[in-house]
């Protein structure tokens, strides 16, 4: 996943990446999320899960972080804060559309 981000141009949005492996939950429901939060001492809240299965962004939805999802159709359906067709967009989506300005 990190050469594939690097590649990208994305690599600098991610603090850390997360795997089962490190948090000692399979990626099947919201326990996954949660000690993803844990580990890294950041509330829920305050998170962004970005990922392309619309299930697992219900998963972080209901733990309370915010989500994308990265899908190349319309999202109307999708439980997702924003939807993009591609990792490259990210940056934009998170400093225009899902950071507060007084935190900046």
């Amino acid at each position: 996943m990190e050469g594939y981000l690097e590649s990208m141009g994305v690599r600098h949005c991610f603090t850390r990446l997360y795997g089962p492996d490190l948090v000692n939950a399979l990626k099947t429901g919201p326990e996954f999320y949660e000690r993803i939060f844990a580990d890294a001492g950041v509330e829920p809240e305050k998170a962004v899960v970005v990922d392309d299965s619309p299930q697992a962004l219900a998963w972080a939805v209901q733990v309370g972080a915010k989500t994308v999802l990265i899908h190349t159709k319309a999202a109307e359906s999708y439980p997702a804060d924003r939807v993009i067709d591609r990792l490259a967009r990210l940056p934009e989506v998170i400093l225009f559309t899902m950071i507060p300005l007084e935190s900046l």
